[in-house]
């Protein structure tokens, strides 16, 4: 089987949908778009990026359990991680610390690229896999190396702006360190296509192996979300939606595998992670800064933005380690269905 759902399905959440909107967003002037996108997106996340991230928890503790003290990297991402990131938020509400939730945000801004970049690889690779399209490991190096630059130069365009900023109430500058250089940023992040490009191209000569479309989609979309020559503002947006879109072809099919294709159990999976992230990215939170007065010189949601940190933060740690090579308990998953 050459896909994981259905061929047009699976280019849909891949990043095809997400392409798409790329373009109508760039052709519509902002000026002509009357609808609130902001609130819009937020209402997709309810119901698609909260539950996305509670996948991940749910399949790292249940697959991983009993492997937490015998392995440094689920030591770390399943036990150290998260006591750390409870100790900081804990500190920073006892001690009344900006410092330290802006600590937490500048982590997630830096460490969400990151978390995206090796998404998009994963996607790339796997779906490549699975269609019997393979690449050398010189190949997939250079393919990793400018993936990894393109993340880097994405966060330092955080850099070329000064204006105060706000998330969630929490207010925020960024030096304008780049300024300066932000066109270079936006050309030089092109740049790093090329090898990718070139490499694709030369595979497909060489051993005469067709790439399909929706293999390379992911690729096509990561340069899209963080490349500064891309950035679109009503789009920018909508990112954090399409990444879980992706994210959810991968995951669903992996829950597929796990449960034999049993409804109820797929049924249970979803559920719980539907209720769960719209417990812990809504209702506790929002009923927290409602009716405590904390932290308020901070944020007014405090609660909000603790839990948005804390659970953005440690997915992306979790992630690192269940969508790896060598992670065969996830892997059997993938390559079963």
């Amino acid at each position: 089987m050459k896909h994981l759902i259905s061929p047009k399905l699976d280019f849909l959440l891949i990043g095809g949908l997400s392409i798409l909107f790329y373009i109508i967003t760039y052709l519509i002037p902002i000026k002509l778009i009357k609808l609130d996108y902001i609130f819009v997106m937020w209402v997709l996340a309810f119901f698609v990026n909260s539950p996305h991230f509670i996948i991940s928890y749910q399949i790292f503790y249940l697959e991983h359990r009993n492997d937490l003290f015998s392995n440094n990297r689920l030591l770390l991402s399943g036990i150290i991680i998260p006591i750390a990131l409870l100790m900081i938020i804990s500190l920073g509400m006892l001690y009344n610390s900006k410092m330290a939730f802006l600590l937490l945000l500048f982590s997630m801004f830096f460490s969400v690229g990151w978390h995206y970049i090796k998404q998009a690889y994963g996607c790339f690779i796997v779906y490549s896999g699975i269609q019997g399209y393979f690449l050398s490991s010189d190949q997939v190096k250079l393919i990793k190396f400018s993936l990894y630059s393109l993340w880097i130069i994405s966060f330092f365009n955080i850099f070329t702006s000064s204006s105060v900023k706000d998330f969630w109430g929490l207010s925020y500058s960024t030096p304008a360190i780049f300024i300066e250089v932000r066109t270079y940023l936006s050309l030089f992040s092109l740049v790093f296509a090329v090898p990718i490009t070139l490499i694709l191209i030369s595979n497909t000569v060489k051993n005469n192996a067709n790439i399909s479309l929706t293999a390379m989609t992911p690729l096509i979309c990561i340069f899209l979300w963080l490349s500064p020559a891309f950035y679109n503002e009503v789009y920018f947006y909508m990112i954090p939606f399409f990444h879980s879109l992706q994210y959810i072809l991968f995951t669903y099919t992996y829950t597929k595998s796990k449960t034999k294709n049993k409804k109820s159990k797929i049924f249970q999976y979803w559920g719980i992670a539907f209720i769960v992230g719209a417990l812990f990215f809504h209702l506790i939170p929002s009923t927290l800064d409602s009716n405590f007065n904390f932290g308020n010189d901070i944020s007014p949601n405090i609660f909000l933005i603790s839990f948005i940190f804390f659970i953005n933060i440690h997915h992306y740690f979790i992630d690192n380690c269940l969508w790896r090579r060598e992670n065969e308990k996830v892997r059997q998953h993938i390559k079963s269905s």
